[in-house]
């Protein structure tokens, strides 16, 4: 069933719709107790993405922002700016090739026998139809991708894209990842910084044909390329304006918004407090609509603000 995106989006347009899986309830209890015994085996892998933040326990989008902004500063303190790329991924959970998928779960994870046999069982077969209302097409197979709203899906993607985190060590380039969200960075020397966005630049043509080979889209357009350096620093990288990415040159942005954090390039969050503070205060301003059906504590609480 296609969700809008953002309520401020246009409902004309297709790309603004998000597909979620009306899945059956009684597949998703035993995907969830496949999921119970499966999950710690591919997590204690040393093959699987220790900076994926997604779909693990005591990880989420503090902890991966946490340590993001603290990698940042610890170079900051060490007197090196940070430069940060933020991929967008188009389509990731739509695009998993299964036989690549199957063969990654054998050969990289060590699954085989009656386990690579059930996930290859729940991978194929499977056919999808678009309902609207009333309406709905005609079902058609699904020959890649894994299900969003499923229990499985999100582990399946994470281990697909683990080898991400592995081209980015062995360039020496930091990444940190949140399901599809995912961002490279480095920390640049001033005496020598060119240095740095080469081994960047490289690492991301590497990734750009790991994609390609993987079936994975790079949306080199609505990628952003951030920068986060003192006032004393400006003059020094004043050369810096851009950086390559999959043969496109990204300008380079004084803020991005990761994890629905805005960061800006003196990590001051003034952006993001005033973003915050203004959604806090519309909220607010919309129980002005319903006052009159609150009981009196209710409005008691609430009337100073109203």
């Amino acid at each position: 069933m296609p969700l809008i995106k953002g309520h401020s989006l246009d409902k004309s347009v297709p790309s603004n719709y998000r597909p979620i899986s009306n899945l059956n309830f009684t597949s998703k209890i035993r995907e969830r107790l496949f999921l119970s015994r499966f999950q710690s085996h591919i997590l204690k892998s040393p093959t699987f993405n220790i900076c994926q933040s997604a779909y693990r326990s005591h990880c989420s989008t503090e902890t991966a922002l946490q340590l993001l902004i603290d990698r940042i500063y610890s170079a900051a303190d060490d007197g090196k700016p940070t430069l940060l790329i933020s991929l967008d991924l188009s389509a990731a959970f739509d695009t998993i090739d299964h036989y690549v998928l199957l063969k990654r779960l054998s050969c990289s994870f060590g699954v085989a026998g009656n386990v690579l046999s059930w996930i290859q069982s729940y991978l194929t077969g499977r056919t999808q139809s678009v309902r609207i209302g009333p309406h709905s097409s005609p079902p058609n197979p699904c020959l890649v991708g894994v299900s969003k709203g499923s229990v499985l899906g999100p582990l399946l993607f994470s281990l697909y894209t683990s080898p991400i985190s592995t081209i980015a060590n062995s360039h020496q380039v930091s990444q940190q990842q949140y399901a599809d969200d995912t961002q490279l960075y480095v920390a640049l020397l001033a005496a020598n910084y060119s240095q740095d966005i080469s081994a960047l630049e490289l690492c991301l043509n590497f990734l750009n044909i790991w994609f390609c080979e993987n079936g994975v889209t790079l949306n080199s357009t609505k990628s952003v390329a951030y920068s986060v350096w003192h006032t004393k620093e400006a003059q020094i990288f004043s050369g810096l304006k851009s950086c390559n990415v999959a043969v496109t040159d990204i300008q380079l942005s004084d803020k991005v918004k990761i994890l629905e954090a805005t960061l800006d390039s003196n990590l001051t969050m003034e952006p993001h407090t005033k973003a915050l503070s203004s959604s806090c205060f519309y909220h607010i301003q919309s129980f002005k609509q319903i006052r009159s059906s609150l009981s009196k504590c209710i409005y008691d609480s609430f009337g100073t603000f109203l």
